[in-house]
């Protein structure tokens, strides 16, 4: 069965894989990008973006769900091929979710056979729950969250960014004594890889540089 969910950690570095596994045909992308709103650094999704820009197969537009129904979301997203979700703030991520009805869009649209892309906080919010993955400094940016339950478009939680020298202390610190249980698969992911996920399973696709 061809995949229809993908999910990274830095979407600037498997793009190329990615779109080569989708096709080239023409395809509409919303790259929601409300994630970004709290965060001040946004270099990561300038990254992500120049990459995404470079697909000439593409036409995007950035879109938020913030301040958004979810009639107006199910205007203005029901004709696209490609869902986008941008990594950053996973609780804000959720809080607007939560306040839109956005996760009832996502599932339409997957169930319909469309393109799901999350990248970090959007790989995340594709699983069950958020809460194992969480970080300490976001968390007061969503004041309104309604518990902590994600989209379940996938089976498991998604630790992006596996690897990282940044994300150690997060890690070390924060993620692995949360995620140090049996009450949710969790899959480690660097930031050289995606996740290719279909409704008979998931594999990881990695696109280091081959050693010789």
């Amino acid at each position: 069965m061809k995949s229809n969910i993908y999910l990274a950690s830095s979407t600037s570095k498997v793009i190329d894989s990615l779109m080569s596994e989708i096709g080239s045909s023409k395809l509409t992308m919303a790259i929601i990008t409300t994630a970004t709103e709290p965060v001040k650094d946004k270099s990561y999704y300038e990254a992500d973006k120049q990459a995404i820009d470079a697909q000439k197969n593409l036409q995007t537009f950035e879109y938020t769900l913030t301040d958004k129904s979810k009639q107006r979301l199910t205007q203005d997203l029901t004709d696209v091929d490609i869902i986008y979700v941008v990594g950053g703030n996973v609780f804000y991520l959720l809080q607007q979710a939560q306040k839109s009805g956005f996760a009832a869009i996502v599932h339409k649209h997957v169930t319909a056979g469309k393109i799901y892309i999350g990248q970090s906080a959007g790989s995340i919010i594709a699983g069950p729950n958020i809460w194992p993955a969480r970080r300490s400094d976001m968390v007061d940016k969503a004041p309104d969250i309604q518990g902590y339950e994600g989209f379940g478009i996938v089976n498991f939680i998604t630790l992006p960014h596996w690897g990282e020298p940044k994300k150690r202390e997060l890690y070390f610190k924060e993620r692995l004594p949360n995620v140090f249980n049996e009450d949710y698969i969790y899959v480690p992911l660097t930031d050289n890889q995606y996740i290719s996920f279909s409704g008979s399973g998931y594999r990881i696709v990695d696109v280091s540089p081959k050693v010789l």
